[in-house]
């Protein structure tokens, strides 16, 4: 907004001057030395660079971290004075601002008063007829909306795809697919939380340490299934090259994230992240995601079991890994699993046997309570978070946890996935 008989052009004149503040107020030697110790605090915690929007700032005589708009828009930042309002400040600075109008005593403009002498039929000196209102644009914008409300549109034409890739920035458009996308974005949310960014090219880490709700925003506000994809398609190029980017269990901000969210999702309580097994908590926290009825479990062969013994069909169900397997998201792929043998005496031998069943018909035979596993058995399960297309090639991108100490995704061909797992757990 501008004043009467003002132009653009002398709007213009009056500009802030942005180097020049900072050169009076951030460039002396004491405010540089602040910023060093606040962005050193921030280093030691993990969190610099990290994208978070969070900023670490004094708060008396201790430090805390707190959100960048209100610590850099406080008062008393970039020079600016405490208690004084931005009007008055932008007007010391010589910018021009709006001036309240002014109205009469009975709190009407003078435009209002000859209107209201036109109505009660009195005279009206010609020289002071009301000026006619320009109508703002936002009230032309609101007219607009509404006509268009009050006009009957024709329903949309369904869109005529084979696959959802011919379409970039199309939306979920079924209940499966929001699923998908469910999975997707709590798959990149877990990997994030374990990269440390330190081990990554910092083009990566920067897209890595993206919270999912930086992604590109669909009309209904959701994040959009190509932002999802997008992020998928760093973890397979980059993340998956570079399995040492991954924090061990004994790293601190693992052992924090393990212990206190991926054993509490599961209702295990005071566990240790280098002694108790993390990796049915990891699966079991991502089919969650894609289905918020899944019954999760610290122990692989519960949510075997129960998916073996499924008799209405609906949720998770077992089936064997053939050549001609039609992988999909969300696909639990389960395999049997290997221990170090033990003498008498619990020395280690140096030699692998199973630790529960290694083909598909004896994890069966174990749901049905019956042979050698029937009490019990260990296993490995791993999920299907998406599905990635390169020209003719399809990869599978597989997530698990408790591997070597470390979460691991891995791009797996179908033949690979047919080669590696005994069955699956599909919907």
């Amino acid at each position: 907004m501008r004043l009467t008989g003002q132009s653009n052009t002398e709007m213009r004149t009056k500009r802030r001057n942005y180097k020049k503040e900072y050169k009076k107020f951030q460039s002396s030697p004491e405010m540089i030395k602040y910023r060093t110790r606040l962005n050193k605090e921030n280093r030691d915690r993990g969190t610099y660079g990290n994208g978070d929007g969070m900023d670490v700032s004094h708060k008396g005589k201790t430090t805390v971290l707190e959100k960048q708009s209100v610590n850099r828009g406080r008062m008393g930042e970039g020079g600016r004075k405490r208690k004084v309002s931005v009007k008055k400040r932008r007007a010391k600075q010589g910018m021009i601002v709006k001036k309240t109008p002014k109205y009469n005593l009975g709190g009407m403009t003078q435009n209002d008063e000859i209107l209201m002498n036109q109505i009660m039929g009195e005279s009206v000196d010609p020289e002071k007829e009301p000026k006619k209102e320009k109508v703002r644009f936002v009230d032309r914008l609101k007219s607009f909306l509404n006509k268009r409300k009050q006009e009957k549109t024709e329903p949309m034409k369904p869109i005529k795809s084979k696959t959802v890739e011919e379409i970039p920035d199309a939306l979920p458009r079924t209940e499966r697919e929001q699923r998908e996308q469910n999975l997707q974005i709590a798959s990149a949310d877990m990997a994030g939380k374990l990269i440390n960014p330190g081990l990554l090219p910092l083009s990566v880490n920067e897209l890595m340490y993206k919270n999912y709700m930086d992604t590109p925003r669909s009309e209904t506000g959701d994040p959009d299934r190509e932002g999802a994809k997008k992020e998928h398609e760093i973890l397979a190029t980059q993340a998956i090259d570079r399995r040492e980017a991954f924090r061990t269990e004994r790293d601190p901000i693992a052992r924090d994230y393990i212990e206190n969210d991926l054993f509490p999702s599961v209702g295990l309580m005071n566990r240790d992240s280098t002694k108790d097994a993390w990796s049915a908590a990891t699966v079991s926290k991502l089919a969650k995601a894609f289905d918020p009825s899944f019954e999760g479990s610290g122990n692989h062969g519960n949510y075997i079991n129960r998916a073996f013994n499924n008799k209405s069909g609906i949720g998770y169900t077992a089936q064997p890994i053939e050549k001609n397997t039609q992988f999909r998201v969300g696909d639990i792929l389960f395999q049997g699993r290997l221990k170090e043998e033990k003498d008498k005496d619990g020395n280690e031998t140096g030699k692998m046997i199973p630790a529960g069943p290694q083909e598909y018909k004896g994890f069966e035979k174990a749901a049905r309570g019956k042979g050698k596993w029937a009490d019990g058995y260990g296993s490995h399960t791993d999920i299907i978070v998406d599905v990635i297309r390169r020209g003719d090639e399809t990869y599978y991108l597989v997530q698990g946890g408790n591997i070597s100490g470390k979460m691991k995704l891995k791009e797996l061909t179908a033949d690979q996935l047919v080669a590696q797992y005994e069955g699956r757990l599909t919907q």
